[in-house]
């Protein structure tokens, strides 16, 4: 009986312990994809990350990560999440659980990625949305549902980018918008319900021909348009109620000047 007790004990010990695991409450840093795919058997039952994962190839390691598949437990991050420098990747898929990014979300440097599929269900993000440097990156395909960024949104240095229709579903963003130096695109369409941003910077985006898609923004704080060759005019400004300022310069083919006459 007494052997039989303290089995008992045992068992509920280990059960406990399992179903009670802290999650990484320092934070959790991959870079292997070994690390990846063993992470489900190592922590069957982790679903939501405490604090910040980092995501990253380093150059002295030889296993390099190639996919995500093995973090489709995960549902939720109080953190962030970063995820760069990872030249094999060319999706976010096993991610795709994940509804919620307590912090910034970085994506940057990945030089294969070609849309943000595995992000299907993300819907808030309680930082910073960076998306930067990633050469490859057609399209937003994978953020349909996401609709609150509470901190700001950068997207610049995407050579290959073509569109923010992706994004369509976004609804408030707490601080700037930033479109900065993305070669291909050549309008802004895509943030049709957003109403109010802190400040606006569209700089250094050689295509780009025209701010459509910023029809419904009523309010915000500085506008900054700057060094866009092709751009010809900035009528999707053209509801705008307030705005505190407007630095525009060296836009060399505009040729209409319209549409903050409400200010």
């Amino acid at each position: 009986m007494k052997n039989s007790l303290s089995f008992l004990v045992f068992f509920l010990f280990i059960n406990i312990h399992t179903y009670s695991q802290s999650c990484f409450s320092e934070g959790l840093i991959l870079f292997t994809q070994q690390q990846i795919d063993s992470f489900s058997i190592k922590y069957p039952n982790c679903k939501e990350i405490e604090s910040y994962v980092v995501i990253e190839d380093y150059n002295f390691v030889s296993d390099k990560i190639i996919n995500l598949n093995g973090l489709s437990q995960l549902t939720s991050i109080k953190g962030g999440l970063s995820v760069s420098k990872i030249d094999s990747l060319t999706s976010l898929s096993g991610l795709e659980n994940i509804t919620y990014i307590g912090e910034n979300l970085t994506v940057s440097n990945n030089n294969s990625l070609i849309n943000l599929k595995g992000l299907d269900k993300l819907s808030t993000i309680g930082g910073n949305l960076r998306i930067t440097s990633n050469n490859s990156l057609l399209s937003f395909t994978g953020l349909e549902v996401l609709k609150s960024i509470y901190g700001n949104l950068d997207i610049e240095k995407n050579n290959a980018l073509l569109t923010f229709l992706d994004l369509d579903n976004i609804s408030s963003i707490g601080g700037w918008l930033r479109v900065i130096d993305n070669d291909q695109i050549l309008n802004i369409t895509g943030f049709n319900k957003l109403a109010t941003l802190s400040a606006i910077y569209i700089e250094e985006n050689n295509e780009l021909i025209n701010l459509s898609g910023l029809e419904n923004i009523t309010n915000t704080g500085a506008i900054s348009i700057k060094h866009n060759d092709k751009l010809t005019n900035l009528s999707g400004l053209n509801n705008l109620l307030t705005q505190l300022g407007i630095i525009y310069k060296k836009n060399t083919k505009i040729q209409l000047f319209f549409g903050l006459s409400k200010t």
